[in-house]
């Protein structure tokens, strides 16, 4: 509650910042299923495709621009298969057999 006062720019930020310590000092593995859940929930419909979630980890947070994609996309693709609370649908938009990735309200209640 004491960041209310930051528009969501300014969080995303303040959140970058707080992400990019993390990784330098190696904590930031327990963080994924938060970005995913941002990455979705800042997509039309709340749905994303997989690739549609890396592009928005990279454009939010550009550390992940700039580093090898390979381990951090394996994290990502663990961390939606892992957690009840993502869940795929299947959709036409998605490329064929990938669907589109959302959160499920049941299991997500103090996930994040």
């Amino acid at each position: 509650q004491f960041l209310s006062f930051l528009p969501l720019e300014g969080f995303l930020v303040l959140l970058g910042c707080f992400i990019d310590a993390l990784i330098s000092i190696g904590l930031f593995i327990y963080f994924y299923s938060a970005l995913i859940a941002m990455a979705i929930q800042n997509s039309p419909g709340q749905r994303a495709s997989l690739g549609a979630i890396y592009d928005w980890i990279q454009d939010a947070f550009p550390y992940f621009a700039g580093i090898d994609k390979t381990g951090w996309q394996n994290s990502i693709r663990h961390n939606l298969s892992l957690h009840k609370f993502f869940y795929r649908t299947q959709h036409q938009s998605a490329r064929k057999g990938g669907g589109l990735w959302k959160i499920d309200p049941k299991h997500a209640i103090g996930a994040f």
